[in-house]
């Protein structure tokens, strides 16, 4: 039940994602400096929350590696991918992309532990993506927006899934995030010079965005999902995230006053279902 509570306030919390960048719309700011600004203060306040804890900052060669390749491809790498698919197609069909990564979470634990795919687990896929396309209506889609969109799931599978079944299991979850969101930050910074989108912000209020983005979805979003997969194991924990983008249209309604229509509706509903369908599946942790 922790570990259900625990992705419930994860998906809260990274629910809010859209609205940080939202706020600060009108400003035109490209988003690799809005996730290396949002990632750096979220980076800044774990580290001084160390600091003051007087935690030990040093990890084994091998726990580096890991968290710079798996924090790397759940950060930056992942947020860059699905910043370039939202300039090819619309959010919406860019979200419906995107979280195909449950499944592929899935099939990775089939392929390399040889876990058991439940009738659970495929009821809740196909609510799920039932429940995304009707969330999605009348949202636009191509062929190199589609691609970047299922490679941003890609990589945030890899991402998920390591959490539970490398090098980054052995590292406590505060620690675990503050290297994360480091090398998340220094891969940004370099995708950003060799695009040249690396710019000095002079406003204000995109920092006071940012950083409250940082808090609340970056830092608070990703200790809670650390700690639910590692509760739950990386498939469950994947499809109980899915409760985000349901949760998006619902502050999408009371902040911007957007108008749901009835699929979209449906849709939430079909998601809110795969959710329960998953948070009543036994969890099997595979070491």
């Amino acid at each position: 039940m922790m570990g259900v509570l625990l992705m419930i306030l994860s998906g809260i919390c990274f629910s809010f994602t859209g609205v940080w960048t939202a706020l600060v719309s009108d400003y035109s700011i490209n988003s690799l400096m809005l996730t290396i600004i949002r990632l750096s203060s979220a980076c800044i306040a774990m580290g001084i929350f160390l600091a003051l804890k007087k935690e030990n900052f040093k990890m084994t060669s091998k726990q580096l590696k890991a968290s710079l390749f798996y924090g790397s491809m759940g950060t930056s790498i992942t947020i860059w991918l699905i910043s370039l698919a939202v300039t090819e197609m619309s959010v919406g069909s860019t979200s419906l992309c995107h979280y195909a990564y449950p499944i592929i979470v899935t099939i990775a634990g089939i392929i390399l532990y040889r876990e058991k795919v439940s009738t659970s687990v495929c009821l809740a896929s196909a609510l799920m993506v039932m429940g995304l396309i009707l969330s999605n209506t009348g949202g636009s889609m191509n062929f190199f927006g589609t691609i970047l969109a299922l490679a941003s799931a890609f990589t945030f599978a890899i991402y998920v899934f390591g959490q539970a079944h490398s090098a980054m299991t052995q590292i406590g979850p505060f620690k675990l995030f503050f290297y994360n969101s480091l090398f998340g930050v220094l891969t940004a910074i370099v995708i950003a010079l060799f695009s040249e989108q690396l710019i000095i912000v002079r406003i204000p209020q995109v920092y006071l965005c940012m950083i409250a983005g940082g808090i609340i979805t970056d830092l608070l979003g990703t200790i809670f999902m650390t700690l639910g997969i590692r509760k739950l194991g990386a498939t469950k924990a994947a499809f109980l995230s899915i409760l985000e983008p349901a949760l998006s249209n619902i502050w999408d309604v009371i902040l911007f006053q957007a108008n749901l229509t009835m699929p979209s509706i449906i849709g939430m509903i079909m998601i809110f279902i795969a959710f329960l369908t998953m948070a009543y599946q036994p969890s099997k942790i595979s070491k």
